[in-house]
Order: C-alpha cells, then sequence, then structure tokens
C-alpha cells in the first residue's frame, strides 16, 4: 500500500478507507446478483448517509 500511497499522494488511512468502501461496494453488488429481488428499492452508497423517503 505503500506504492499507491506516494504514487496518489495520500495517506495510508485513505486508501484504506477507499479500499473497504471498494469491498462494501462489492459485497453488495454480490447479494444483488444472488437476490436481484433486493433490487427493488435503491440502496445509498457505501458511506452515504441514509436518506430518509418520508
Amino acid at each position: 500500500m505503500a506504492g499507491i500511497t506516494m504514487a496518489t499522494g495520500t495517506s495510508i488511512d485513505d486508501v484504506r478507507d477507499a479500499h473497504k468502501a471498494d469491498l462494501a461496494d462489492w459485497a453488495s453488488e454480490q447479494q444483488l446478483r444472488d437476490h436481484p429481488d433486493m433490487a427493488l428499492a435503491p440502496r445509498p452508497r457505501s458511506g452515504a448517509a441514509p436518506t430518509n423517503p418520508l
């Protein structure tokens, strides 16, 4: 990860956070692939605050 931080000019924590967010998005995509009925309701992207539809 040190190479990524140097190449992008970011901190190691930023790289870890981005990686965790990517993994969370990937997990959501896998759930939707396995359970397409879950795609009926929009889901917030990782890191985004949930919205209240009311």
